[in-house]
């Protein structure tokens, strides 16, 4: 099983030219990151976001936005933040403001070996006081999945990835701009 996943690579690394030439073709080089590059990753965040629970919409309300255990200052989710108020939401801090809904952004990703796929303690409980007072609360994962079981009950939407593009669709996806189509991998009750 693995020497024919094996083989298959190394086709496709042939029919691609990976070994005709040690050193790629600075054209090709050129196009990394380039327009084309950014809208297939646009395209294929947007293609792989998934619910767990019921869908929350953004659309007329005021939106509050907390990372457990993370001031303002820090967040990670600043390209999230600025699509929100690009589509139309008025985001505040989670601590201090009122809402109709909390958005709760965990940035975690699964390491092979690290012995650590879910939330760390002190940031689950931060996370868990931070949705007591709100009247509706959805926790986005910006990376692993399992985070989403910390929080039972709540409605979660994973985006299995931190990047711009990642970023931007989830605010799209919770302004129904753009549809949920993608399916959890993994059972999270």
């Amino acid at each position: 099983l693995v020497g024919a996943a094996l083989a298959r690579l190394r086709g496709a690394k042939i029919r691609a030219g990976l070994f005709a030439d040690p050193m790629p073709d600075q054209r090709l080089l050129a196009l990394v990151g380039g327009k084309r590059h950014e809208a297939l990753a646009q395209k294929l965040a947007e293609s792989c976001l998934a619910w767990r629970g019921t869908p929350v919409s953004l659309q007329g309300r005021r939106v509050a936005y907390a990372e457990p255990d993370v001031s303002p200052q820090h967040w990670r989710g600043l390209d999230f933040v600025a699509e929100l108020k690009r589509l139309g939401s008025s985001v505040r801090p989670a601590a201090a403001n009122p809402a109709d809904v909390l958005i709760l952004g965990v940035f975690l990703r699964p390491r092979a070996y690290s012995g650590r796929i879910k939330i760390a303690p002190a940031e689950l409980s931060a996370g868990l006081r931070l949705m007591q007072g709100a009247q509706e609360a959805v926790v986005v994962s910006f990376g692993n999945p399992f985070v989403l079981a910390d929080f039972p009950g709540r409605s979660g939407l994973c985006a299995f990835s931190h990047i711009p593009a990642a970023q931007r669709a989830t605010a799209r996806a919770l302004w129904e701009r753009i549809p949920v189509t993608g399916h959890m991998p993994v059972d999270v009750p």
